[in-house]
């Protein structure tokens, strides 16, 4: 687990895939992920549906288990922590919030503080603008 935390946490490699690599920030972030997923062996899928209706952006699967979950929020708190909760209820191993403290509306500390109460198990959120993450693990 932690060579995997440490690859998806890796913010120069992520850079340096966006800056090789055509389309805009959020493709780019979004491909980087499922590149990365597919090295490490795993299933990547776009836009999971759950069987309880939940869509998650992008999904790590193994032995048909979702074991990394990733969303994506570059809107406003509202919609990060509306994705916080589908991570949650996703309950995967581990689960990945990308944001940008650069979007107008998104406050990494009120993010951050809300998921500590909010979420049970394992998360990290992740500010590309700072190129900073914040793990939080129950």
């Amino acid at each position: 687990m932690e060579a995997l935390i440490k690859a998806i946490t890796d913010f120069k490699a992520m850079q340096k895939f966006v800056e090789e690599n055509e389309g805009t920030l959020i493709e780019l972030v979004k491909k980087y992920y499922y590149n990365l997923g597919e090295e490490f062996g795993f299933e990547s899928v776009f836009d999971y549906e759950t069987n309880n209706n939940l869509c998650i952006s992008l999904v790590w699967i193994d032995a048909n288990e979702v074991f990394v979950a990733f969303e994506f929020a570059f809107g406003n708190n509202e919609e990060a922590l509306a994705k916080i909760a589908k991570l949650a209820l996703l309950n995967a191993e581990l689960a990945v919030l990308i944001s940008s403290s650069k979007a107008l509306s998104i406050d990494m500390k009120f993010i951050s503080n809300a998921a500590r109460k909010l979420f049970s198990g394992r998360l990290i959120l992740m500010d590309i603008a700072e190129e900073r993450s914040f793990a939080i693990f129950k």
